[in-house]
């Protein structure tokens, strides 16, 4: 099982220069906004918060707060694959850069070892992706945090993930669909593919063995009465979806 999760861990890992054309593709296409307002923030880069609620999955916080912020800025959640740092993620894919350009938040949640040896999301334990329990309710205090403390747009608030890392997106989108705007999600696995580390590696390794109404019927029974899902790499408005940061 080992050598297959290794194996499967790269061929993830691998993905990570993809993973950066698109985000470029994506987010360099956006206009660029006026009304930027000139911060001072501790130092450059990916700054640890420590004091952010109760933390219940044991996670840390890393916090990217460009110097020129927009006046309501939108929050952008990006979470890291296995065996990855938010500092490596970050170099790979640009996202603080895009941030000082753009004038948005970046929060990056990351895994201990202590949780997961891998450093991966554990996204395949019902415990760990709970409503209000676990690692999905340390990822929402964090959010929580970062909109109170420093003024973020509750309604720009965008979610993405690589990897274990979309693992947990799609957790955080089954259970909280009223907290985002918009999701990206690189090869993650789906909500409600599994329920252990044996079973995870085996669906990635052999790829999803349940079929869609089924894994539909997962999201819905945790979610039951949520209509309106945010829309894939972009924000709904009305009946349309679009780009804004």
């Amino acid at each position: 099982m080992t050598v297959n999760m290794r194996k499967s861990l790269s061929r993830m890992l691998r993905g990570q220069k993809k993973f950066r054309r698109l985000v470029e593709a994506s987010l360099l296409r956006l206009p660029q906004k006026a009304g930027l307002r000139q911060r001072r923030v501790p130092r450059p880069g990916l700054v640890p918060v420590k004091e952010f609620g109760s933390n219940p999955g044991r996670l840390r916080m890393k916090l990217f707060v460009p110097r020129r912020l927009a006046a309501k800025p939108a929050l952008v959640v990006v979470l890291h694959g296995c065996r990855q740092t938010p500092e490596s993620l970050d170099a790979a894919s640009g996202f603080s850069r895009l941030a000082a350009q753009r004038g948005f938040l970046l929060l990056y949640p990351q895994q201990r070892q202590e949780n997961n040896t891998q450093r991966c999301f554990n996204w395949f334990r019902p415990s760990a992706i709970a409503r209000d329990r676990g690692e999905i309710m340390s990822i929402r205090q964090m959010i929580d945090h970062t909109c109170r403390c420093h003024g973020a747009d509750r309604s720009r608030v965008y979610l993405a993930g690589l990897s274990a890392g979309g693992a947990m997106t799609q957790a955080l989108l089954a259970i909280y669909p009223q907290f985002f705007a918009g999701v990206a999600i690189f090869a993650g696995m789906a909500y409600g593919s599994a329920r252990d580390a044996v079973s995870a590696v085996r669906q990635m390794k052999s790829g999803n063995s349940r079929s869609p109404v089924e894994l539909g019927d997962a999201v819905r029974a945790v979610s039951p009465d949520h209509r309106a899902w945010p829309c894939a790499g972009m924000e709904r408005t009305s009946t349309k979806c679009r780009f804004t940061f």
